[in-house]
């Protein structure tokens, strides 16, 4: 069973999107009939039925969502991304599973982004070597990493957490952590996604403050905002982000434009309780083209902000159900004082300020494997990690 959650980590940030699928899939056949008795399972269910509520509530949500939606063709599709909110964490609040356990999937999980990485930088420079063309900027090494670019410097900052959790905790391999830790910030800096950055100095801060006396903590607070400010101000960052690239605007305006859109449609909705799951868009869409984000319009874009995707489709009690849930796992790791997960939440929490992290595979099944596992090792434990 270890090997298998191992697998789904390994799989998260490969570009064949149908292989973590697989890995989820083959764990799941193999916790309903080989792992352990369904007794058990019900026995560890009911130990754990608080917390696993929390993570499952967010599928509860969707099921209600269904009960008014008036797209109810795409439900099907959907339902198939939405159920990993059930049933993964119904198999990891229903295994044994301890700390050395997440700690070997959250290793694994960060060599395979250090080697995909790679791998699309290989692919890069063959192809300038042979003058086929020089892919080393933002829209066009996504074509390499084959992943939404946003979802993948998630994962990036998640693998780069790890390289520095490792190089506080343990002396061993301290040099591969450092380069790795290196190496995973120069990915970040050529993918040029702001975001990530913010992420990367909020949750390397909690991870480090935790770790080290006051006076290092603010010096290292100080390097942290210094460096992520040099970093959005090198050229791959302003090349990405010039008016010409965001089609005569700046980002500030663009995403004001468009979450004034979204806001103007959630007034005109059922501010309550939205329009429903995967509700039809088209106010929103007419929204866009009023106020000038053609590309909008005709890309269709979502809300690029979990928080007002859920406005949109569950009105405030979507909003304030997320916000909860948030809440309560902060406090929950906050008070088990596992500062190694509350800094991988906060990954989650950053992003979802520019991206609806949970819409897509990779984000939905990112923040519900490893938020459930988090909250699985820390029920069963009140020892931090290698502390």
């Amino acid at each position: 069973m270890n090997w298998l959650l191992i697998m789904i980590g390994v799989s998260l940030p490969f570009p064949d999107y149908s292989l973590v699928s697989k890995a989820l899939l083959a764990s799941l056949f193999f916790w309903l009939f080989f792992y352990n008795s369904w007794q058990e399972k019900k026995q560890l269910l009911n130990a754990n039925k608080k917390v696993l509520m929390s993570v499952t509530s967010l599928f509860l949500l969707f099921v209600f969502g269904i009960t008014y939606t008036d797209n109810l063709q795409a439900i099907p599709k959907e339902t198939t991304l939405k159920i990993v909110f059930l049933v993964v964490p119904l198999m990891i609040f229903s295994i044994q599973i301890n700390r050395q356990i997440f700690e070997t999937i959250y290793k694994y999980f960060s060599y395979s982004v250090a080697l995909n990485s790679a791998s699309a930088f290989v692919k890069v420079l063959i192809f300038k070597h042979f003058h086929l063309g020089n892919y080393l900027v933002y829209h066009d090494l996504s074509l390499f990493i084959e992943k939404h670019t946003t979802y993948y410097a998630m994962l990036v900052v998640l693998s780069a957490l790890y390289f520095i959790w490792q190089i506080l905790v343990s002396k061993n391999r301290r040099i591969t952590n450092i380069l790795l830790f290196i190496f995973s910030v120069f990915t970040l800096y050529m993918i040029s996604n702001r975001i990530s950055i913010v992420a990367m100095a909020v949750s390397s801060i909690l991870l480090i403050i935790s770790k080290l006396n006051k006076t290092k903590s603010l010096l290292y607070i100080f390097i942290s905002i210094g460096f992520s400010v040099l970093i959005l101000n090198l050229p791959n960052y302003k090349k990405r982000f010039n008016p010409d690239y965001l089609q005569n605007t700046n980002e500030v305006s663009l995403r004001k434009i468009l979450w004034q859109s979204i806001l103007e449609t959630a007034k005109h909705n059922n501010i309550i309780f939205g329009t429903g799951s995967e509700s039809k868009r088209d106010f929103l869409y007419q929204k866009y083209l009023e106020n000038g984000l053609k590309i909008a319009y005709v890309e269709k874009y979502n809300a690029h902000n979990q928080y007002l995707e859920y406005l949109l489709d569950f009105g405030l009690v979507g909003v304030l159900l997320l916000l909860i849930l948030l809440g309560f796992i902060t406090i929950f790791f906050y008070k088990k004082t596992d500062f190694l997960a509350l800094s991988i939440l906060s990954v989650f929490v950053v992003f979802m300020l520019t991206e609806s992290i949970l819409e897509r595979q990779t984000g939905i099944i990112t923040f519900t494997f490893f938020i459930s596992i988090l909250l699985r090792i820390n029920l069963s434990s009140n020892k931090r990690i290698k502390d």
